[in-house]
């Protein structure tokens, strides 16, 4: 989140300069936000879901009505005003999350991609002492990163349903992505500040490079669109009701402006993301540990905002953390998911594991059958690989593992079929 934002319980506090001395004065307003990965939707696609489960866990608990249950469970009783979510899957997403419309939320889906973000929001959002109108002002659908730009109006205690302001909720209900009816923004208002909110599911391992530009591209439209608020209008002469841009309050200083940065990095620890984000600046002589080889930028990239703060880092730092039930003596941070560590367990050294050889030794002596190489090793015939991918996958045909079966398949007949005709040339 931007370095004018501070956490206040599970909400966030903004703070704007004072108009007089350009200090930080009282909040303006304050709204609590959830990002979640909800992995794709197995209603319609996602079938590969189930396998990601534990083996204890049954078939029914697979399935995503389950999951479905689970994530209203969970939203509803958080209640944010903003739900980031990321892995909607476009063809079945007004069914996957009819329960938020029916809720009060509006829905903003990402409009290209088999994996797609999406924004939700209350057009309302209330605390204790004051109702805010929330309204969408701005939206930009980039590479992997969904940016949206949020208003919040204060209006008197008890003003809802009683004549009072309130902004509109568009319907986003449909029966297939292409007839996705999008909330559009509505005009901004010049006194107010837009909070910007970006959604993203950045590009995985491998690819530093793609994932600072999805970053930095996002914070490029944010900060075209704040210098576009905080330039006086064509009209303007510095007196209030000027023209649009320059009428009534001046917006603040594009570094004041509020942004929140949020959803599925695919990378953690030292990353050029972190590093654009965190220090403000990332040029030519930056590697990311974990590709050293590759070039992330051939020219520095920098954002005008304030310096970003890692919102998990400062929770995981507070006092009590240390009291959390751990593997670690003191966690580092925070875990965003329970789950067993496989990584380390798959490589020695650069090298298949001997757990990993031993487990794939496993799955021959299961499903191998007696099939024998001529140097005497297990071997895998047709019918063997079948009952092999329909174990894992329930039927032959789809997955990565009958893909990479029939490479394997096909590239050992050639093999054999240039040994016949070799021995059948010397002959």
């Amino acid at each position: 989140m931007d370095g004018e934002a501070e956490g206040q319980g599970r909400g966030v506090r903004l703070l704007r300069p004072s108009e007089d001395t350009g200090e930080i004065c009282a909040p303006s307003s304050i709204f609590s936000l959830m990002t979640w990965n909800v992995l794709l939707p197995n209603s319609s696609d996602g079938w590969w879901i189930y396998k990601y489960y534990e083996p204890h866990v049954p078939p029914i608990c697979r399935q995503w009505t389950h999951r479905q249950r689970l994530i209203k469970e969970r939203i509803l009783r958080e209640a944010p005003d903003i739900v980031c979510l990321q892995e909607c899957a476009p063809d079945s997403f007004t069914q996957d999350f009819a329960f938020m419309e029916a809720n009060g939320y509006v829905g903003l889906l990402a409009n290209k991609g088999r994996f797609r973000n999406a924004t939700f929001w209350k057009t309302s959002s209330k605390s204790d002492t004051k109702n805010n109108a929330v309204s969408l002002v701005e939206v930009c659908h980039g590479d992997r990163a969904l940016v949206t730009g949020f208003q919040f109006k204060c209006l008197p205690t008890g003003a809802e349903g009683e004549g009072g302001e309130k902004s509109e909720a568009p319907n986003f209900s449909s029966s297939s992505a292409s007839d996705t009816v999008s909330p559009s923004p509505v005009e901004k208002d010049p006194s107010l500040p837009v909070v910007f909110v970006v959604n993203c599911h950045l590009v995985s391992y491998g690819s530093p490079d793609r994932r600072l530009r999805q970053v930095h591209q996002a914070l490029e439209f944010i900060r075209k669109q704040a210098q576009k608020s905080s330039a006086p209008g064509p009209q303007s002469s510095g007196k209030k009701g000027g023209g649009k841009g320059g009428g009534g309050q001046k917006a603040p200083p594009v570094e004041k402006t509020p942004v929140i940065v949020c959803g599925d990095f695919n990378s953690d620890g030292q990353t050029a993301v972190r590093e654009l984000l965190v220090k403000g600046r990332v040029g030519p002589e930056y590697r990311e540990p974990e590709a050293p080889s590759i070039e992330v930028v051939s020219k520095p990239k920098t954002h005008p905002f304030s310096k970003f703060a890692d919102a998990y880092e400062g929770v995981s730092s507070l006092p009590w953390i240390k009291h959390l039930p751990s593997i670690l003596p003191v966690p580092s941070r925070i875990p965003t998911l329970i789950v067993p560590l496989l990584d380390t367990k798959f490589q020695e050294g650069g090298k298949p594991s001997a757990l990993f050889r031993k487990a794939i030794g496993r799955l021959f002596e299961t499903f191998g059958g007696c099939g024998r190489t001529e140097d005497g090793q297990s071997a895998m015939d047709w019918g063997a690989v079948c009952q092999w991918l329909e174990t894992v996958n329930k039927q032959v045909g789809r997955g990565s593992e009958y893909r990479s079966a029939i490479a394997i398949l096909k590239r050992k007949a050639a093999e054999r079929k240039g040994i016949g005709k070799s021995v059948e040339e010397g002959r």
